[in-house]
Parts: structure tokens; C-alpha cells; sequence
């Protein structure tokens, strides 16, 4: 993609990297289920973020689709602890820990620099707490 240009890329090969080998130590340490317990967990982050930032644009797909209701996120979350906490037990604390942290950080981060967030926002939330999950937890079983 043309409108990435060299410092995206510069930006996304390392990721793709370290996102790669995290995920290649969890699955060798034999924590393969937990895989889909931090991509639950992740997806959850995401409304999370639409619900607490504005939109930072009158314009995208973020925009358009608005702010979702507080019991739609509530419910959302909660299906994903529910579906992680067999997967991860005790772990899932430290887990979403990290996850909320996360989140603080990329929101802070977001409505300093665009002013909210967008749907490019709300992907590297997804991105940055699934990675972040990852490698909580191959600290944790390490």
C-alpha cells in the first residue's frame, strides 16, 4: 500500500516479528487454547475504546457506526472474561491487567495526538492487547 510508506513499514516489520515469536513461545510452552481467550479478550478492548474516546474525525467507519450502547459493551466484555477465565484461570488476572493498560496508554496516546479515536485507533488497540496478552503470558509460563 502506497499510503504506508517507509517509516509504516519500518514500524510494522518488527511488530509482525515480535507478534510471530510471541505467539510461536506460547504455542511451544503448549498454551495454544489461550490463543483464542486473548483474541476474545482483545475484540472486547475495542468497544471499550469506542465507548470511552469521541470520535476523532466527523468522517470513517469508526464515526459512522457511533458509539455503542454501555450495556452492549458491558455484555461484551463479559462474554470474553467468561470465555478466557476457564482458558487462563488464575493468569487472567495479570492478563487483563496488561489489557487495561494497554488501552490507557493508546487512548491517552490517541486523544493527545488526533483528538479520539478512529477506526485505525480501534485496530491497533486489538493489535496492541492481543500482542500485550501474549506476552504476559509467556512471562508468566516461562
Amino acid at each position: 500500500d502506497r499510503q504506508v510508506g517507509r517509516s509504516g513499514v519500518l514500524a510494522l516489520v518488527p511488530w509482525l516479528g515480535l507478534r510471530w515469536q510471541a505467539i510461536a513461545l506460547l504455542i511451544e510452552l503448549e498454551q495454544i487454547w489461550s490463543l483464542l481467550a486473548l483474541a476474545a479478550l482483545s475484540r472486547a478492548a475495542m468497544p471499550v475504546v469506542m465507548l470511552w474516546l469521541p470520535n476523532a474525525r466527523q468522517s470513517g467507519l469508526s464515526q459512522s457506526l457511533g458509539r455503542p450502547p454501555r450495556r452492549a459493551v458491558g455484555l461484551g466484555v463479559c462474554l470474553a472474561v467468561a470465555l478466557a477465565l476457564p482458558l487462563l484461570g488464575a493468569h487472567i488476572l495479570a492478563v487483563l491487567a496488561m489489557l487495561v493498560l494497554t488501552c490507557l496508554g493508546l487512548g491517552a496516546l490517541a486523544q493527545h495526538k488526533i483528538g479520539g479515536q478512529t477506526g485505525d485507533v480501534l485496530g491497533a488497540c486489538q493489535q496492541l492487547c492481543e500482542v500485550a496478552g501474549v506476552l504476559t503470558l509467556v512471562a508468566i509460563y516461562s
